[in-house]
C-alpha cells in the first residue's frame, strides 16, 4: 500500500478527481483527509477517503510532455499541481492559487 504525505496530490477513484492530501486519519485506519474543489459551485470540500480509493496522480506535463507522477514528483503548494521534474513547471507556467494555501516555507511539498 502506498502512503501519502500532507500536501501531496493524489487521485480519488471514489470521486473521480484529483485531491490534495491534508492529513492522515487515526481512525478509521488507512484513511486520509483530502481537499478537493466542487466543480459545479467552485467550493472547497474536505473528504475522509479510505486509502484503497487513493492512488498516485499520473499524467503528462502540459509544457514538455514528460510523465509526471505525484508519488515521485513534488506538489506545488500554491496551485496544487504536480511539478514536472524535467522542466520544473506546475500549471503550464500559469500557477494560480486554488483558494487555499498549505503551509510550506518555499511553496513546494
Amino acid at each position: 500500500m502506498i502512503s501519502f504525505a500532507s500536501g501531496q496530490a493524489a487521485w480519488s477513484s471514489l470521486h473521480k478527481d484529483i485531491c490534495i492530501i491534508i492529513g492522515e486519519s487515526k481512525e478509521p485506519d488507512h484513511s486520509y483527509y483530502a481537499v478537493m474543489r466542487k466543480k459545479q459551485v467552485d467550493d472547497l470540500v474536505i473528504h475522509l477517503i479510505n486509502q484503497r480509493y487513493l492512488s498516485a496522480y499520473v499524467y503528462r506535463c502540459g509544457n514538455c510532455k514528460s510523465e509526471i507522477d505525484s508519488s515521485i514528483d513534488q506538489t506545488c503548494a500554491i496551485c496544487g499541481w504536480v511539478i514536472c521534474s524535467s522542466c520544473g513547471t506546475c500549471k503550464s507556467k500559469k500557477c494560480e492559487s486554488k483558494g487555499f494555501l498549505l503551509g510550506s516555507p518555499n511553496g513546494i511539498f
